[in-house]
């Protein structure tokens, strides 16, 4: 407990020392001085941090016992993981499988963040989901992938009652997207 709270009192300053700490805490599920509470607080914290290095650690989160520690893993993984972040794709594709709409939904997100190709079947499938939540997030991410087919999709549900304000905002959100300055090319170097 002691060990935890000067973690805790140094991710709150923003302090990277903790991560080691969090990440023995999150995993000590065995220990019967590791409450849920502290694996929840450790894991909070680590996703507050935003390390990069935190990636494949929530990833092995994601699967764990505890649907809270689960949210938490892939909602940080819907802010860290980055373009061409190949590793992540089969343990988020996995995910895609599981009756947990919400973990569904933040792994289709992070999918399209990806921007890999190989994963648009995977997305197309989502697409044609019971669940609009679903339906939005895969049209979503195959926007992210430069799909627009789905956008037909958003529109429509733009023109219904129902869902017309996540379609306006994932709208947006595409059109952000699209709207992203290119970053100019290195220089050639001599």
């Amino acid at each position: 407990m002691v060990k935890l709270n000067a973690a805790l009192a140094l991710g709150m300053k923003g302090d990277r020392a903790g991560v080691p700490v969090f990440t023995e805490i999150i995993f000590d599920v065995a220990d019967k001085n590791v409450s849920r509470q502290m694996r929840i607080a450790a894991a909070n914290m680590l996703k507050d941090l935003k390390e990069k290095t935190s990636i494949k650690t929530f990833l092995k989160l994601i699967p764990d016992i505890d649907a809270d520690i689960r949210n938490i893993a892939l909602t940080a993984l819907s802010v860290l993981i980055e373009k061409n972040d190949k590793s992540s794709i089969p343990v988020l594709k996995e995910t895609l499988s599981w009756s947990n709409n919400v973990i569904r939904v933040y792994s289709l997100k992070a999918l399209g963040k990806v921007g890999d190709d190989s994963v648009k079947a995977d997305l197309r499938k989502a697409y044609r989901d019971e669940d609009p939540k679903i339906r939005m997030a895969a049209a979503e991410a195959l926007a992210m992938l430069g799909d627009y087919g789905a956008l037909e999709y958003l529109i429509d549900t733009l023109k219904a009652d129902e869902g017309r304000k996540d379609a306006k905002e994932t709208l947006e959100k595409i059109k952000a997207e699209r709207n992203k300055p290119k970053p100019a090319p290195a220089p050639a170097i001599k």
